[in-house]
């Protein structure tokens, strides 16, 4: 495994905690484990657009100072002055990713 030396070394002392205590340790190569930064990025990102969908200035959430004529015009008002830039970005993202287009393209990759 190529990892952090001070990590390996807390890796090996785990293990031989294991195997002291009867535990049985085989050594697996893994090659899913390539993929782990694309998987976590697709999950994060849905993740976010799901749950930052109850930030809608009612309950939860920033709500502007704004004249509003309408319940649309306060949530956009509102999630422009709440959420940063990158918040944004990975909303856009993960409803991207959740749409059905795009999980049945996810899954036709894999």
């Amino acid at each position: 495994m190529d990892l952090n030396e001070r990590v390996g070394s807390e890796f090996e002392k785990a293990i031989k905690i294991l195997r002291d205590n009867g535990a049985e340790v085989d050594e697996y190569d893994i090659d899913s484990l390539n993929h782990t930064i694309e998987t976590y990025n697709i999950l994060v990102n849905g993740e976010i657009a799901s749950n930052m969908a109850r930030f809608d200035s009612i309950r939860y959430g920033h709500r502007t100072d704004k004249n509003f004529e309408n319940i649309e015009e306060m949530y956009r008002a509102s999630r422009s002055e709440g959420f940063g830039d990158e918040v944004k970005r990975r909303i856009m993202i993960g409803t991207h990713i959740l749409s059905m287009i795009m999980q049945m393209s996810i899954i036709i990759r894999l």
